[in-house]
């Protein structure tokens, strides 16, 4: 790729777009541009770490062409802290801060049979193949890994298992020994891309493609491997070829997009809500402003004030590239910026996700300073918050919260089932995480931290587990 000469020197962008629906101003503010030696094309979507920094990984360029992955401040300082060379894997997808405070990935070729691979890595940023793929057991992996409650890693390959269309596999930390717990097979779908862990400790999926009319599904799975397809997609008004993963609400209900179908002119693709028994609920039809608007992305991300997030993606019309908001029952579908020149970006391929500031990052896959693509921030108006890097978990165990400004704080409490607080013991690890005991007493609910600045509430409940 050649770099554009007309975006040489950095741009930084700032656009205060009123929203009336919302009532609110947004700030979406480019940090930084990939050049090619430090990876390119975009990123998977940013998690943030025990630091407060966040960590991606670019799928393509870096040293040997085989990705990154990479470090970046708040700020837009950035870091490459790995380039894949092929025998951990490559083309590495996004990454799960694990509860040892160690990162896991899923790399979809590569490895050491050339399949696909689990990595790992810790704050020396050294990576180690936790699980090479073989086909029987899927290969093509795709993440973000999912850390279940019993402390092991779920996710899901695209390809490989009996059928080749893809398998639901569990990996141990410790050992990365891999269980593979249920083989695709046309009928209940094929070819998945995520899996969550719901607030009833189930597993819930997606495939792009199979089931009843061959236009992907909505499955449950145990962590047993007891396996239920909730939705067969139609092509019609629910919308057809689901993608990325689902994200889920407090009380359960679940959330997607499709990327086609939804009974429009263009056939755009959906926003749609299922609950755990299967009752399906169309939130919101792309129209693509009368062009092809396919919403690529991973999928929506609920926010820490109750509404979704997510980008919708235009390969034909870069300026319908779109990041948009709309809440849980629909209303108010709003776009909140469009990405039209390369100095801010365009083909928002992956939802940005929220950092404990408030603020959402997420990443271009073309455009910047360079062409390669570009991490932005986008302000919403949201308060700073509290994020429980487990959702459920017994009392007595260990809990690791991340925040901001923790230094100092005198207390943390978990919902009391007489109302109240629950008091936990805790350790503040580093100004940006904390580490706590759930309390006897804790039910199921909100967790809040005392720190020198204010209260701190999480974002999502934490699940009492019995």
């Amino acid at each position: 790729m050649v770099k554009n000469p007309s975006a040489a020197a950095k741009v930084i962008l700032v656009l205060l777009l009123t929203i009336a629906t919302f009532g609110r101003a947004q700030t979406v503010t480019p940090i930084f541009s990939f050049h090619g030696p430090d990876g390119g094309y975009g990123s998977s979507p940013l998690v943030q770490g025990r630091d407060g920094n966040l960590y991606g990984t670019t799928t393509e360029l870096g040293t040997f062409d085989f990705g990154t992955v990479f470090e970046i401040t708040t700020s837009g300082q950035h870091t490459v802290i790995h380039n894949f060379t092929g025998g951990e894997g490559y083309f590495p997808s996004a990454l799960l801060l694990g509860t040892n405070g160690r990162f896991y990935g899923a790399a979809a070729g590569g490895g050491s049979s050339q399949q696909g691979a689990i990595f790992t890595f810790g704050t020396a940023g050294i990576v180690s193949d936790l699980h090479g793929f073989t086909g029987t057991e899927g290969y093509g992996p795709v993440g973000p890994l999912v850390q279940g409650t019993d402390g092991n890693l779920y996710g899901v390959a695209q390809l490989g298992g009996t059928a080749n269309l893809g398998t639901v596999f569990k990996v141990s930390t410790s050992s990365g020994a891999l269980t593979k717990l249920h083989d695709f097979n046309t009928s209940d779908g094929s070819y998945p891309t995520g899996l969550i862990q719901g607030v009833d400790g189930n597993f819930y999926g997606l495939t792009n493609a199979g089931g009843s009319f061959s236009l992907g599904t909505v499955f449950r799975i145990t962590s047993s491997g007891v396996f239920t397809t909730l939705h067969h997609f139609t092509g019609g008004n629910d919308g057809s070829s689901p993608t990325g993963k689902l994200t889920q609400g407090s009380d359960g209900t679940l959330y997607g997009t499709t990327s086609l179908g939804g009974n429009t002119p263009c056939a755009c693709g959906t926003i749609f809500k299922i609950t755990a028994n299967g009752t399906f609920g169309l939130l919101h039809k792309f129209v693509g402003l009368a062009l092809h608007n396919t919403n690529w992305n991973e999928g929506p991300y609920l926010a820490a004030n109750g509404l979704l997030y997510g980008t919708a993606v235009s390969i034909s019309a870069p300026s319908t590239n779109q990041l948009y908001r709309v809440a849980t029952d629909g209303s108010g579908y709003s776009v909140l910026y469009q990405f039209t020149t390369a100095a801010t970006g365009w083909g928002p391929f992956t939802t940005p996700v929220q950092h404990t500031n408030g603020k959402f990052y997420g990443s271009n896959q073309f455009g910047g300073d360079f062409f390669y693509g570009n991490v932005y921030s986008v302000d919403d108006g949201m308060q700073p918050f509290v994020r429980l890097v487990q959702s459920a978990g017994k009392v007595g165990q260990t809990v690791t919260i991340l925040g901001g400004g923790l230094s100092g704080s005198s207390s943390v409490c978990f919902t009391k089932g007489t109302g109240g607080c629950a008091s936990a013991a805790f350790t503040v690890g580093a100004d940006t995480y904390i580490t706590a005991t759930v309390p006897s007493g804790a039910i199921t609910g909100l967790v809040t931290v005392t720190a020198p600045g204010g209260t701190l509430t999480s974002n999502t409940s934490f699940r009492i587990i019995k």
